[in-house]
């Protein structure tokens, strides 16, 4: 399994917890546990490192799941990814990237992500805040 992933710059912790639930149980708190602190030069202000490594550690991982959710369900995962990255990029004023992410989204997993990627193309294209 590993440690870290220390490639993955900003996207350690979320790496190593699929790859500890893929080995394991785990249960949810009903409580914060910790807090977040994010400071200028913080990683997790850099959205192009965070989004590529979030879809690098998602690709990485494809293989731990079952041979059965290596389809649809991953395709979905993959999507949210994206359509998660795409808001961000839409908040930071770069819309046209926002699009192609959630066009991505769209194409990764229409059945599964479809409402939500239509509702933020039909938001972005708007000019709706999101």
């Amino acid at each position: 399994m590993g440690l870290f992933d220390e490639g993955l710059r900003g996207f350690e912790d979320p790496d190593l917890w699929i790859r500890l639930a893929a080995v394991s149980g785990y249960a949810c708190v009903p409580a914060p546990l910790v807090v977040i602190l994010r400071r200028e030069q913080s990683v997790s202000r850099n959205l192009a490192a965070m989004r590529e490594s979030a879809l690098r550690s998602i690709k990485k991982n494809r293989a731990l799941l079952s041979p059965e959710r290596q389809g649809s369900f991953w395709r979905a995962s993959l999507a949210g990814v994206y359509a998660d990255y795409a808001k961000g990029a839409y908040r930071a004023g770069e819309r046209g990237a926002a699009l192609a992410d959630v066009l991505r989204a769209f194409a990764l997993s229409p059945l599964g992500r479809g409402r939500l990627c239509l509702g933020l193309a039909r938001d972005m294209l708007l000019g709706r805040r999101l």
